[in-house]
């Protein structure tokens, strides 16, 4: 099977990682992502693919996020936290606030203890780190879409759910 382009042009080989999985339910999970990485951003769609998930769209920053949401209605959010223009944590504000039903897990490469507690206290229901690699990033996906809160195994020490 061959990897997606973006793993050949310095992404992080475990976004490019093959894993098939379905969803816990059986139903298709409709997620957006918003990450400033075009590498990523390409890389995700056929990993979510290959687990029976669908892209719905992928932004480069949480500045048209909330409209997105409004537009698209992702089951799951999948948000990096470090990008320019609009703070992602004060768009997961305001999806509460809307009362957005969509779920948020950040998927980051910041392990800061104080910026996980934000993103949590804001609304995220998980918070999975790139360096965890795909299996983290599907099991947070699994949690957080059946309405579970979740944190890679390397924030939790080993457990990953919350």
């Amino acid at each position: 099977m061959q990897e997606p382009s973006a793993c050949n042009r310095g992404v992080d080989r475990s976004v490019c990682e093959v894993i098939v999985v379905g969803t816990e339910s059986g139903r298709e999970c409709r997620v957006l992502l918003v990450d400033d990485n075009p590498d990523v951003r390409r890389a995700i769609e056929p990993v979510l693919a290959r687990w029976g998930w669908t892209l719905v769209g992928a932004l480069e920053s949480a500045d048209d996020l909330v409209r997105s949401v409004v537009a698209e209605r992702p089951d799951v959010l999948l948000l990096d936290i470090d990008m320019p223009g609009r703070s992602a944590v004060h768009a997961i504000q305001e999806l509460r606030y809307r009362g957005s039903a969509t779920k948020v897990l950040v998927y980051s490469g910041i392990s800061e203890e104080q910026t996980i507690r934000d993103c949590m206290d804001a609304g995220a229901m998980g918070y999975t780190l790139k360096l965890d690699g795909l299996d983290a990033l599907r099991d947070g996906l699994h949690a957080v879409h059946a309405g579970r809160s979740y944190l890679s195994p390397s924030i939790s020490g080993g457990q990953g759910g919350g």
